[in-house]
């Protein structure tokens, strides 16, 4: 059951992240950042609406507020990383974050991970590595030294690091509230942060309303379809330990690659889904493990 949820995790992110590389070619990220969160909100008022609003321990606001500052940078970086390079050199290097996963769902959550587990997410690593395999021509290290040179895959390394411990937490609070509940709340809290920094840095809320005006369905519909990937993410990470379901949510490197590569004519496609397909055999490595 928490394979399906990781799976329709997987497709909701990928296209997220396309309408995103999309609106960066039109916007600042920070129009495109607050359009992601700010217009969730509607959509994510609905399950609060319809399954009430349980009782909070006071360790869940704890846990919220460690998540905001780690969640803000990473979403940052993220929105710089996708506007400085290619989708396939940036989103499929979050498939590192199950590999960091591991070790902070240990030390946080004191979850395992079987070796069969262990050689899926190593597997979708290697997809990672696969993705930069035209490099080859320049040596063994070829691969890595050319994700040293781009910025956008330094920038999503980093990110990949913060959701590694991000993940953990936020499986936390979804325990110490509720799947239909948090993800409301989280986003609410990451919005006004996110506009109390825009504001300090001297952004107009003015610049964001035009451009609502003049592109409400892109901006619109990125909101809703991130709040919506949200709230299965928030439902299926209940369901299985982080590093597995987060393994199979990173499949969303397969749709961004594929359809980054059609509509934005991203070089080297086909090795690049040779890197994907490495990360299904991960994931169904996974699947068995768990």
């Amino acid at each position: 059951m928490w394979v399906m949820w990781g799976l329709a995790c997987a497709l909701g992110m990928g296209t997220v992240d396309v309408i995103s590389k999309r609106a960066l070619r039109e916007f600042d990220p920070w129009i495109v950042g607050t359009a992601r969160l700010g217009c969730a909100l509607p959509a994510l008022a609905i399950p609060i609406l319809i399954a009430g609003w349980p009782p909070l321990a006071p360790l869940f606001w704890k846990t919220v507020a460690l998540m905001v500052p780690l969640e803000i940078v990473a979403f940052l970086l993220l929105l710089e990383a996708l506007r400085a390079a290619p989708l396939a050199e940036t989103v499929p290097f979050l498939s590192l974050t199950p590999l960091f996963t591991v070790v902070a769902s240990w030390l946080i959550l004191r979850e395992r991970v079987t070796l069969l587990g262990l050689a899926g997410i190593c597997a979708i690593v290697a997809g990672g590595y696969t993705l930069y395999g035209h490099e080859l021509r320049h040596g063994a290290l070829g691969p890595l030294r050319a994700m040293g040179r781009s910025q956008g895959t330094r920038l999503m390394i980093v990110v990949a690091l913060l959701y590694s411990v991000n993940l953990s937490l936020g499986k936390q609070a979804v325990q110490l509230s509720s799947p239909t509940m948090f993800p409301g709340v989280y986003f609410a809290v990451l919005t006004t942060v996110l506009i109390l920094i825009h504001l300090a840095r001297g952004c107009r809320p003015a610049a964001f309303v035009h451009a609502l005006r003049q592109r409400p369905g892109l901006l619109m519909s990125l909101g809703v379809m991130d709040g919506v990937t949200f709230l299965i993410h928030s439902i299926g990470i209940l369901l299985a330990p982080v590093a597995y379901f987060v393994g199979v949510k990173r499949l969303s490197a397969v749709v961004s690659v594929l359809i980054g590569g059609i509509l934005f004519r991203d070089a080297h496609l086909r090795l690049r889904l040779a890197g994907a397909g490495c990360m299904v055999a991960g994931v169904a490595l996974l699947t068995m493990g768990a």
